[in-house]
């Protein structure tokens, strides 16, 4: 459309969210500290198996280089884990993924 976009890339956002990069930078993971959950977009998905990395198809990046992104999170307090995609869950299944 004729619509005008803003993009809103990693860092502080409004309501004391934080927005880390994913496994692109037009995909983000959202930290909400006041319930310690992280709100997921592509990059940590589950399919049927479980949360875990998803590429997508993309070819430019592995599984290991979206790890290494995403590690910070690990330093988080994350309790609850919402994925775009799939159930909610936990942080030991963030773990998991990100191991």
């Amino acid at each position: 459309g004729e619509a005008e976009g803003h993009f809103h890339g990693p860092g502080a956002w409004p309501f004391g969210i934080q927005a880390y990069a994913g496994r692109e930078d037009n995909d983000l993971i959202l930290w909400v500290p006041s319930v310690n959950a992280i709100v997921t977009g592509d990059s940590l998905s589950d399919f049927g198996d479980g949360l875990d990395i998803q590429l997508g198809g993309r070819k430019h990046l592995t599984r290991d280089d979206v790890v290494q992104r995403l590690r910070p999170l690990l330093d988080l307090p994350v309790e609850l884990v919402l994925p775009a995609h799939g159930d909610a869950t936990d942080r030991a299944a963030l773990e998991r993924a990100l191991s």
